[in-house]
């Protein structure tokens, strides 16, 4: 039997790999394109196996139904600087689903910047409300303004997830997404409530930079979504603007069984997901080639030419070289390429510092005695380094940076948690 050859009717269909992509913040496909462009760039292309969806960033495009040109040209700007638009954003992703899920299908979600918000908001969607049978996009909008309703909703509750994290409080918004699974979400094997898993998040660098000066946006099971089995988050180790500010995952309860990884990179924002032009330098390919591993590693196929070009842009080619056999081998040859030598930027530009010394009002969740509530409160960045503590876990690139850059030296990076090399003492000790 051909390889091209429809499965037999009698037969379930292969279970396939659904991949939805959020780019960041003004970006989209073109000569300057971040990690999330070059990640789908580099699939393997089988709709048997593989379908992808791919959105531009939030800020990119102005929201739909605006005609104007200064309605679009604010609409624009409220995306770059508010994250606006970030409902439309989801209710694509959700849209596909829609159309294309079908059980034992796996879903990846990747995202950068505030495209990486967009895809931990979609998985917080999905394990809310569930998945709609397709044909119900008339129920759609009714449903996006229950979810981006829930941030009000659970903080009026004082908890994002009850004592325990990744557990719903009890109460009428809980109750009302039991109700909606059960009236009009689709069967899941394996799912008594109906809620969609998640088999995979990989983002790059997710910000906070989302909802209003007075309203900051903070949905649940955004931090720990215990309907999600892995997650990778690569985080800038150098940024430094209040627009910027990192947005950790939480760990849960080991009861979950949750595969969670966070590391931090060197470089700023987009010097870890991308976003500069070719000949500025390839730091990007640092945490590139560690999400692509993460992924391969977990199930999602890539094509190993296709991988290759995107990891070797810019760079002469080499005549009569051997073509990589495996995915493992492209990356080990980019490991060779000891990217994190190549320069940094400085992304505090004197446009961004009027935001350093605006308050700006955080929502945060913090616990009192033994409940969780939220807390707002007015903070003045001044162009603040990151805070780490000994749960950021840096990546042996930073290690390899410190040693080689005599210039490069994190100290805010100090109380981190090391990789566990024999030149990661060394490293240390030169931070002071």
């Amino acid at each position: 039997m051909a390889l091209d050859t429809a499965p037999d009717d009698n037969r379930s269909p292969a279970p396939r790999n659904l991949i939805i992509c959020f780019d960041g913040t003004n970006n989209k496909f073109g000569s300057e394109n971040t990690n999330v462009v070059r990640l789908v760039q580099s699939l393997e292309r089988d709709p048997r196996r593989q379908l992808v969806y791919y959105d531009p960033g939030v800020g990119t495009l102005p929201e739909p139904g605006l005609f104007t040109g200064i309605g679009k040209k604010i609409s624009e700007i409220a995306g770059l600087a508010f994250g606006v638009g970030l409902n439309g954003k989801i209710t694509g992703g959700y849209r596909y689903l829609m159309e294309h899920w079908r059980p034992g299908d796996h879903i990846y979600i990747f995202g950068f910047s505030r495209g990486a918000y967009t895809a931990r908001a979609l998985a917080a969607l999905l394990h809310l409300f569930g998945l709609l049978p397709a044909g119900s996009e008339n129920l759609l909008p009714y449903l996006m303004r229950k979810f981006m309703s829930s941030s009000r909703e659970y903080k009026a509750a004082g908890t994002q997830g009850a004592v325990k994290p990744g557990v719903e409080p009890s109460g009428p918004y809980r109750d009302f997404c039991a109700a909606w699974r059960d009236a009009f979400a689709r069967d899941v094997p394996g799912q008594s409530e109906r809620r969609l898993p998640v088999h995979f998040i990989g983002v790059w660098d997710t910000v906070k930079s989302v909802g209003w000066f007075w309203e900051p946006l903070s949905l649940p099971f955004t931090a720990f979504n215990p309907g999600v089995a892995i997650v990778r988050h690569a985080i800038a180790l150098d940024e430094r603007r209040a627009f910027f500010r990192q947005n950790r995952f939480s760990a849960g309860p080991a009861e979950f069984g949750q595969d969670l990884v966070e590391r931090w990179f060197p470089g700023v924002h987009a010097d870890v997901g991308g976003g500069y032009p070719p000949e500025q330098g390839s730091l990007w390919r640092v945490a590139f080639c560690w999400m692509v591993a993460n992924a391969h590693l977990h199930g999602l196929a890539f094509d190993v030419a296709r991988l290759e070009r995107v990891i070797r842009v810019g760079l002469t080619p080499e005549v009569g070289a051997e073509a990589p056999g495996s995915v493992e081998a492209v990356l080990a040859d980019a490991a060779a390429m000891q990217s994190w030598v190549e320069p940094a930027h400085v992304s505090l530009t004197k446009v961004w510092w009027p935001a350093e010394v605006f308050p700006k009002l955080v929502s945060e969740r913090v616990q009192v005695g033994s409940a969780w509530v939220w807390k707002n409160r007015l903070r003045l960045n001044l162009g603040a380094y990151r805070t780490l503590s000994k749960n950021s876990m840096l990546d042996d690139s930073v290690v390899q940076r410190i040693l080689a850059l005599p210039g490069y030296r994190p100290r805010h990076a100090r109380l981190a948690t090391f990789p566990e090399t024999g030149q990661s003492s060394e490293a240390r000790s030169l931070l002071g």
